[in-house]
């Protein structure tokens, strides 16, 4: 249950990714199923940290550290996030954020990699730029064909002053966030995220829709909120059963609860520059729309 970048990221070092359920409620990593999926042939175990909520570390550093296996943290939902008080990518293996316009904070575009590994430090500064290595008089050597992935200036200094925000930010999310729990408790047609704790930088607020007993489809769905002038996101549908992966031998059926999840998600409007009453007019529209 992810973005599609994600297990694509994989494909395209001629990879394979192999898919681990979801808990119904976080949407994240059911680590009691990853020990299952680890053969020989594995090399990471990549968590998300869905909506910024802070995927279960100890637990898969510990079958890391067992299996000797990297732990990449998709943790692209996630700055800002803490993990028993410590910031996501604070600590750990990698971390990896996306600054894109949609996320808690953004660069324009842009993302960037947190990791107390110097090796790897300075083979990613290499790899973002032609892989180049400068000496210690600045003479210039190409040690692998690198790619071309450094931040423009003006992008970072648009991340740098988002960066200095980006608390109050999550404050206000996790405030509005707060408000969408008490208009909608007790409403039976929908299965509200996991509340999380403190550490829960609340990049979306994603809650579930049986459709069918609804009697509408999704869209159906969101074009009745849009005609009362909310707009209503998907995220996502199941990584596996996007065409590609389809078509790649993989099926939802053997990922149940995230194929749910996909079939039946919405996206709630939950932004710092939203009101109290933003929230509460969401939630009317939503009582009036749904049985």
């Amino acid at each position: 249950m992810s973005f599609a970048a994600s297990a694509n990221v994989v494909v395209r070092l001629r990879a394979k990714p192999v898919f681990v359920d979801i808990d119904l409620h976080t949407r994240n990593l059911n680590v009691d199923l990853v020990p299952a999926a680890i053969t020989a042939k594995t090399r990471a175990i990549m968590p998300v940290h869905f909506s910024g909520l802070p995927a279960d570390l100890d637990a898969v550093h510990a079958l890391s550290a067992k299996h000797g296996l990297r732990v990449i943290e998709d943790a692209a939902h996630a700055i800002g996030s803490r993990y028993h008080g410590k910031p996501i990518g604070s600590f750990g293996d990698l971390a990896v954020f996306s600054f894109h316009p949609n996320k808690n904070m953004t660069s324009i575009e842009g993302g960037a990699i947190a990791t107390g590994d110097a090796a790897a430090a300075e083979l990613f500064e290499q790899y973002r730029f032609h892989g180049i290595k400068r000496n210690a008089e600045g003479e210039v050597d190409v040690l692998f064909p690198g790619a071309k992935s450094n931040l423009a200036d003006v992008a970072a200094q648009v991340g740098i002053d988002q960066l200095r925000r980006l608390d109050g930010f999550n404050a206000r999310r996790g405030e509005l966030a707060a408000r969408y729990f008490q208009e909608l408790a007790g409403f039976a047609p929908l299965v509200l995220p996991a509340r999380g704790d403190s550490g829960h930088s609340w990049h979306m607020f994603t809650v579930l829709i049986d459709f069918t007993a609804q009697g509408m489809s999704r869209p159906q769905f969101q074009t009745a909120m849009a005609d009362r002038g909310i707009g209503i996101g998907v995220h996502y549908p199941s990584i596996p059963g996007l065409k590609f992966y389809r078509q790649q031998g993989y099926r939802e059926e053997d990922t149940p609860i995230a194929a749910r999840v996909g079939r039946e998600t919405v996206t709630l409007p939950l932004f710092p520059a939203m009101s109290d009453e933003d929230v509460a007019r969401v939630c009317r529209e939503l009582r009036a729309v749904l049985k």
